[in-house]
């Protein structure tokens, strides 16, 4: 069995029983959103990863673990699309909530650093990138 109709079967049950807003939704559009970026639908993975981020911030609020995956996951695209600079704020923001939720020496915080390091290394920031690195 393919996994997108798994994915949409799984997100209609969290909307009919949990809500369209409820947090259960965003894990179904977030693999929605992975798969849609796995088969080159950029756009309809961006709109999902959007989605999937609004839910859990209203849900959560903006310092939570599931919105930093979230972000780090739009930011991934979006440095994928070339869109560097707004890659670089959601990687920004995804490393300071983990920072916060976890602390400072956490393997999802070590995660984040490798991320914005490697954009800013893609971006030419050379400099700021050593220095996330150390």
């Amino acid at each position: 069995m393919e996994a997108e109709p798994l994915h949409k079967r799984a997100l209609d049950i969290a909307r009919s029983t949990t809500g369209p807003g409820h947090p259960t939704a965003a894990y179904s559009l977030h693999g929605l959103a992975v798969l849609a970026q796995a088969r080159g639908r950029f756009d309809e993975a961006e709109t999902l990863f959007r989605e999937a981020l609004g839910i859990n911030e209203r849900a959560h609020g903006n310092r939570h673990p599931e919105v930093a995956s979230c972000l780090n996951s739009l930011a991934a695209l979006l440095q994928a699309r070339g869109s560097y600079d707004e890659a670089e704020i959601l990687f920004t923001r995804a490393l300071e909530v983990d920072e916060a939720c976890f602390g400072l020496e956490h393997p999802r915080v070590a995660a984040g650093l490798h991320n914005l390091a490697a954009l800013l290394q893609a971006q030419g920031k050379h400099e700021e990138a050593d220095r996330l690195q150390r």
